[in-house]
């Protein structure tokens, strides 16, 4: 009988072993050869001491083109600060892969950045006179827009092919949770940190992660 499956989509550096670990991003693909790692970080002219080798036990995909998974196969699908970096459609061919390839009772769990928060920080500013200097945190926050890039143009090019570091969308609790049922989820509900149904979640989540944002999960 296989081992379950559990997949940690977007996964960035938090990459354990007993999870299928997924990532779009060329840092990902850099770090399985040593001396294309050295070229990234060269590529991106930050100093050593700025970098971070990333774990080489990460599998580079585009979740854009799916999950390479079968049917009923994966017990659970985890991704914190990812969801907001596809668009709306995006977003939502993403949660009907996750409920394709889940098995019934599986779970999924998704940390995101909290629209209400950075929307309440906003409005809490302009009142305490913040005028032009609360519009520019609020929209920073959001960072809906490439930030400058020094990199070199031909990285600056293939970075703006693909925009992960850009937020596309933004939710707070109720609309994810709207989302996620109408895929097809059920128990959908708002989660505190390690508040999860997941049994290997303690190996992926952080709790850092969880500051302005919020965390729901569902059961299919």
């Amino acid at each position: 009988m296989s081992e379950p499956i559990y997949v940690n989509v977007g996964c960035g550096l938090v990459a354990p072993p007993d999870w299928i670990n997924l990532d779009g991003s060329y840092s990902a693909l850099f770090a399985k050869y040593s001396s294309l790692r050295w070229l990234a970080r060269w590529l991106r002219r930050r100093p050593e001491s700025e970098s971070h080798e990333w774990p080489t036990n990460i599998r580079v995909w585009d979740v854009r083109r799916g999950l390479p998974f079968r049917d009923k196969t994966v017990v659970a699908v985890y991704a914190s600060h990812f969801l907001e970096h596809l668009s709306r459609e995006d977003a939502r061919n993403f949660l009907s892969e996750c409920h394709r390839v889940l098995i019934q009772e599986g779970r999924v769990r998704f940390v995101v950045p909290d629209l209400l928060s950075f929307s309440v920080k906003y409005i809490n500013a302009k009142r305490n006179g913040g005028k032009t200097e609360a519009t520019n945190k609020f929209l920073e926050a959001l960072a809906c827009w490439p930030i400058r890039d020094d990199s070199i143009w031909p990285v600056r090019f293939v970075r703006a092919l693909k925009q992960f570091n850009i937020h596309k969308w933004f939710y707070d609790a109720d609309s994810l949770i709207a989302l996620i049922s109408q895929i097809g989820f059920r128990e959908a509900r708002e989660a505190k940190y390690l508040d999860s149904g997941i049994s290997k979640i303690q190996s992926v989540e952080r709790e850092d992660r969880f500051v302005d944002s919020i965390c729901v999960e569902a059961v299919k």
